[in-house]
């Protein structure tokens, strides 16, 4: 996405989905810090910058105009290798979701995969394994950030998409996985992508699925997404740009998973809106007031689930000294987050003695969490921002 600057102000550019240049603001918090990764240092020491996401007024997509401030500092953000959250494990196992993806991809692929591009790698683990299950000849990864060499039958580029290095060449397979949401100017971002498809390729591609977060008032906002899809954009976004949607999977609540194929040029259908986040900024307002009754206490407080979630509304709200937070993931346990003091802590370090109220915090597996929580005897009073009915 390009932006301009006229007096120190930002420009809205044209709609990344439908080209309109009619915005309106619905979200809006000034010095929100990053929520970019979990270090083991107090998040404090994060930087700041205003959270702003605009609705376009015609088809209703949602997305950031970052300032050059931001764009600069993510920039150089992606390179380094602590950067990263949540990376994927760095060994060659399947999980189901793993499972799932590539037998989703091979329904939808007809004849051999001979060569893969992957954009957004990180260390090549979902690469290798698209190379050994498809018996593909030449795997390409594309990673900005210097990680170090795992697999040696990849061939890595450490730089931008679009490279040099990689014109010119057609791949029948080219895969995006939550990378689409990342990027400055996803029109020039997927045209390039057409450049190296081949006739017959297919792009095989994974987004956060926003309208969930969109009809709960759920803050999933994060500074490094820019795109904020849900499948009526997403749909629009690519045959405005000539392709195909194969197959496109959305049970999973979080995400959008799909493989879509070039039909051409650009396809230029009717402009469906997508009302989801309509109303979204009341909505909002109205979830940070029940989190804040559901934590006005003097009672230890935990929180379940490490998310950007959590960490916005902390942020908005302030944090007071008797919060812990807990998540399943044990990469995540000891680092920190928000203004919290302590760092993240397992679930089995729930200790009903210690916290007096357990608030489950991510939308997409409340169910999961709360029968998991249960399984294992956690005595603890347990609430949910989301009631079961909402879901």
């Amino acid at each position: 996405m390009k932006n301009k600057s006229i007096a120190g102000k930002n420009v809205m550019p044209r709609c990344s989905v439908c080209e309109n240049n009619k915005f309106e603001n619905i979200l809006k918090i000034e010095n929100l810090r990053t929520f970019s990764s979990l270090k083991n240092i107090p998040f404090s020491e994060k930087r700041k910058f205003d959270a702003l996401l605009y609705r376009c007024k015609r088809c209703g997509f949602v997305q950031q105009n970052p300032s050059s401030r931001l764009q600069n500092f993510l920039t150089s953000f992606y390179t380094k290798e602590e950067s990263f959250i949540t990376a994927p494990p760095s060994v060659n196992t399947f999980n189901n979701r793993t499972k799932f993806n590539i037998a989703f991809l091979k329904k939808h692929i007809k004849g051999q995969v001979k060569s893969v591009l992957e954009i957004g790698c990180y260390d090549g683990y979902f690469l290798d394994l698209l190379r050994k299950n498809l018996k593909v000849k030449e795997a390409v990864g594309i990673e900005v950030s210097r990680l170090k060499k795992k697999f040696p039958k990849l061939k890595i580029v450490h730089e931008y998409y679009p490279t040099t290095k990689v014109k010119g060449k057609k791949f029948d397979l080219v895969v995006i996985m939550n990378v689409l949401e990342h990027i400055f100017s996803p029109r020039d971002f997927m045209m390039a992508i057409r450049e190296n498809l081949g006739d017959n390729g297919k792009v095989l591609m994974e987004i956060p699925n926003e309208e969930p977060s969109f009809r709960l008032g759920m803050l999933t906002f994060q500074h490094q997404h820019i795109n904020y899809f849900t499948p009526i954009t997403i749909k629009t976004f690519l045959s405005n740009l000539g392709f195909k949607i194969d197959g496109i999977y959305t049970k999973d609540l979080d995400r959008i998973f799909l493989v879509c194929s070039k039909c051409g040029v650009s396809n230029k259908t009717q402009i469906l809106e997508d009302k989801s986040s309509i109303g979204y900024k009341l909505r909002q307002q109205k979830l940070m007031k029940r989190f804040i009754k559901m934590t006005k206490s003097d009672s230890p407080i935990g929180l379940y689930g490490a998310c950007n979630f959590t960490h916005n509304l902390l942020q908005i709200v302030g944090v007071g000294s008797n919060v812990s937070i807990f998540d399943g993931d044990d990469r995540k346990k000891g680092k920190f987050m928000s203004d919290v003091k302590t760092g993240i802590k397992s679930w089995s370090e729930i200790d009903p003695s210690n916290v007096k109220k357990l608030i489950i915090m991510p939308f997409a597996f409340t169910s999961e969490i709360l029968k998991f929580l249960i399984f294992n005897k956690i005595k603890t009073p347990i609430k949910r921002v989301f009631p079961l009915h909402n879901i």
